[in-house]
């Protein structure tokens, strides 16, 4: 390798998917703007090939959202590659669970700058201009929805001196039987001694091993409120280093819908210290307020090609406002009066509201009960009086601290953190005592 080599390395495009969980009355602009996001997010990967000019484009399975993939995906594949070619950039790609090998994925096909593998491991060389082997790239495609098979056994690198490139999608030790596609440990990997694996199927961007750099890239565009923020591929640039490869890595976003969480907490102290106006009183107006400054804040975070950001707010903390809160029809006026007044509202999309609140607690409607709660909460509260407390907790607490496991990783909560530890066990011991 007589230059860097440059590849972009992107997964899980499920391309004219389906978004789920909206209510009757979404605007038809925001339909239409998830239903096109998955073609805009590709449409960004094939203009940043076409800026960064890699060697090569892997795609690693889940192309399509289903194993009968329309022909507008299939016709947008195409014609991407296509342009692709006119550049030089050949594109490698893998087939997932969402869109296996067994389906009927030929109905266009596509241009011979494309390498699709099937259901047997096999690989392509790459080459420089003169002629120069560089890099082998390896895949394998599911057999069909439900591939249950240690896809990773079935790699084995050759001897070349070059590097060498596996693409797999699959599940890396996990135990939840419902998403055990593929599954292989880390160990699977690194044993068939690639410098470099591309895989797919988890839908956020993780780095599991520098040695072999082993990446998640997430999907290109998230599809529900559990995938936040800003999705894409990454761009990975290799030098030959004697007898080994370094690596640069760059993630680029391309999702043009983003979906995102704002916390309230409605507390008086959390509050106060999210809005950073501790005299302002908890009402309604000031969670709205509250809700304005943090997406107006959060605008100018997102990547400039975000067109559309998809909210979900989430009230939670102990609060007088509970009640209202669960007054028939409260989160619905309220959810209405934050869309329409949103800031700013041609970005914005208040999806919903989660309610996470509690009933404030008052240790004086406890004390003096007859019964365990109350004898629990009555000895709280001289353990709280005391001038003593924090020798009284740290004394109850040195056998577990003087662990050298524990004293290792923990720090001796001081005077303020104990009293905040002491309220803490109260509350929780009212919202179990008090639900039984």
């Amino acid at each position: 390798m007589k230059k860097p080599l440059h590849f972009i390395h992107a997964a899980d495009l499920h391309l004219d998917a389906t978004f789920q969980g909206f209510s009757k009355g979404t605007p038809s602009s925001l339909s239409a703007s998830l239903h096109e996001s998955t073609f805009i997010a590709f449409k960004n990967l094939v203009d940043l090939c076409i800026q960064k000019k890699p060697k090569f484009l892997l795609l690693s399975g889940d192309i399509y959202n289903e194993e009968d993939h329309s022909l507008r995906a299939q016709f947008t594949l195409r014609d991407a590659c296509s342009e692709l070619e006119k550049h030089s950039i050949d594109v490698f790609i893998i087939h997932g669970n969402h869109d296996p090998f067994s389906s009927n994925s030929f109905q266009v096909p596509l241009p011979k700058n494309v390498t699709v593998f099937n259901t047997k491991t096999s690989h392509k060389d790459i080459f420089e201009e003169d002629g120069t082997l560089i890099a082998k790239v390896y895949g394998i495609s599911h057999a069909t929805n439900k591939e249950s098979s240690n896809l990773a056994k079935q790699f084995s690198r050759t001897n070349e001196d070059c590097l060498h490139i596996a693409m797999l999608h699959c599940t890396i030790n996990t135990s939840t039987k419902a998403d055990r596609y593929a599954p292989c440990s880390l160990k699977d990997l690194k044993e068939a001694q690639m410098h470099y694996w591309a895989l797919g199927h988890i839908h956020e961007h993780q780095e599991l091993s520098q040695d072999p750099l082993i990446i998640y890239p997430g999907c290109i565009q998230g599809l529900h409120i559990n995938e936040q923020g800003e999705k894409g591929c990454v761009h990975i640039t290799v030098e030959k280093q004697k007898t080994t490869y370094s690596f640069k890595k760059n993630f680029y976003p391309l999702s043009p819908v983003i979906w995102h969480t704002i916390d309230v907490q409605l507390d008086s102290e959390g509050f106060n210290e999210q809005s950073k106006k501790t005299s302002e009183e908890l009402s309604f107006d000031s969670i709205v307020n509250f809700i304005h400054s943090s997406l107006e804040e959060r605008s100018s975070h997102f990547w400039r090609g975000c067109k559309t950001a998809i909210i979900r707010v989430s009230l939670s903390g102990y609060t007088p406002l509970d009640s209202s809160l669960r007054k028939k029809g409260a989160l619905t006026d309220l959810l209405e009066y934050l869309r329409a007044s949103a800031i700013p509202s041609n970005i914005f999309w208040i999806k919903d509201i989660e309610l996470q609140t509690k009933p404030p607690f008052y240790e004086k409607n406890y004390i003096n009960r007859e019964d365990l709660l109350g004898e629990i909460i009555s000895l709280t509260h001289k353990v709280k009086e005391t001038t003593e407390t924090h020798s009284l907790i740290k004394n109850a607490l040195d056998p577990l601290f003087a662990k050298p496991v524990y004293k290792k990783h923990l720090n001796f909560p001081n005077k303020e953190e104990t009293k905040k530890l002491l309220e803490k066990a109260e509350q929780l011991c009212v919202e179990l005592l008090e639900s039984t």
